[in-house]
């Protein structure tokens, strides 16, 4: 039992190491449906200048989580069969780089998808970007 707890834990301070050397935004949150459900099977594209990025799963609960560099723009998409996708512009610029050294995290926020039998393009439907008064990232909906 001893050695499952210490591997457990060394486990948990390598990945927080981990994260924080990798100086990067972690950005997290929660993809329902219009009444607050679960969304099962839902994907988020990250999609930068020079093409697409990477793809991520949100787990059976709708929770996802991935990391994005600093000092980019991109657009992250939000998918889920049957659903009507949304977008999300990303704005990772203008984060100090003495700031950078650790990291950010960003996470809770959450992205209500619609039921749609035959959906269309996502739409760009708000923006994360970083406030420098406040030194923190913050989030406007368009």
């Amino acid at each position: 039992m001893k050695w499952i707890v210490a591997i457990a834990f060394s486990l948990l301070v390598g990945t927080g190491f981990a994260q924080s050397k990798d100086n990067n935004l972690l950005l997290g949150g929660t993809i329902q449906d219009a009444e607050g459900g679960q969304v099962k099977h839902a994907s988020i594209r990250v999609t930068s200048a020079a093409g697409d990025f990477y793809t991520v799963m949100a787990n059976n609960n709708g929770s996802f989580e991935f990391t994005v560099p600093f000092d980019m723009v991109c657009d992250v998409s939000f998918f889920a069969k049957k659903h009507q996708p949304k977008s999300i512009v990303l704005d990772t610029r203008n984060v100090p780089t003495d700031e950078q050294e650790w990291g950010y995290e960003f996470s809770g926020f959450i992205v209500d998808l619609v039921e749609e039998k035959q959906p269309k393009l996502p739409e760009v439907v708000g923006r994360i970007f970083y406030d420098a008064p406040s030194q923190n990232f913050m989030t406007e909906k368009l």
